[in-house]
């Protein structure tokens, strides 16, 4: 795992979806700054991190993570802090210590279902999800935004009448939700009578 960069290059951020920029020069002194980069979805009790290093005139380490040129990634969360460190070839040292949890996790995966199609006048199917994670559970609702929930953290649900429900993804630990509720839907349709022809055959 790597943990160290070389800091001889000072790294200026500019926010228009994280675009970054390197200029060479020449360090006079130690300068450190972590610069906490959001992701997309927020919610509570996120567990993975990015974070954007500036440092000039040392080595830049980290206690958790991994350096990928100017960012730390996959700080992943704990009671431990994310501490950055930055040393001179003289000793001198300067840090910076971020306390975690902090911010931003990656959403789960939307959940997937099945559609039914029943008898009229036969029980109504119970309908289910599948997830992609143990940490991963489903709420149901009765409209794809907004509506009622109508069950939660089930990965299956008996409905009591016939029309769509959506399932959406969320995560146990985190409470991260999906991008989007999947449909699953009953239909219920006419019974079929069948025809049987007989004839009379005489022996």
């Amino acid at each position: 795992m790597k943990t160290r960069l070389n800091a001889s290059a000072k790294w200026f951020v500019l926010v228009c979806s994280v675009c970054l920029f390197a200029n060479q020069v020449n360090a006079q002194s130690l300068q450190l700054t972590v610069k906490k980069v959001a992701s997309p979805t927020h919610c509570l009790g996120q567990s993975y991190y990015k974070f954007v290093i500036q440092s000039s005139g040392g080595v830049v380490t980290v206690n958790k993570g991994t350096i990928v040129a100017d960012t730390i990634k996959n700080v992943e969360e704990g009671i431990t802090p994310l501490i950055v460190t930055v040393t001179a070839p003289n000793g001198q040292t300067i840090k910076d210590t971020t306390l975690l949890p902090a911010v931003d996790a990656f959403p789960p995966a939307s959940a997937l279902t099945l559609s039914y199609t029943v008898c009229k006048n036969n029980p109504l199917p119970m309908i289910s999800a599948i997830v992609f994670s143990p940490d991963v559970t489903v709420d149901w609702y009765d409209k794809p935004v907004g509506g009622t929930k109508v069950a939660t953290s089930s990965l299956t649900y008996q409905p009591t009448e016939a029309k769509t429900y959506y399932a959406l993804s969320r995560n146990i630990y985190s409470g991260c939700t999906g991008f989007g509720r999947t449909p699953a839907n009953i239909t219920v349709i006419e019974p079929v009578c069948v025809f049987v022809a007989t004839a009379k055959v005489r022996i």
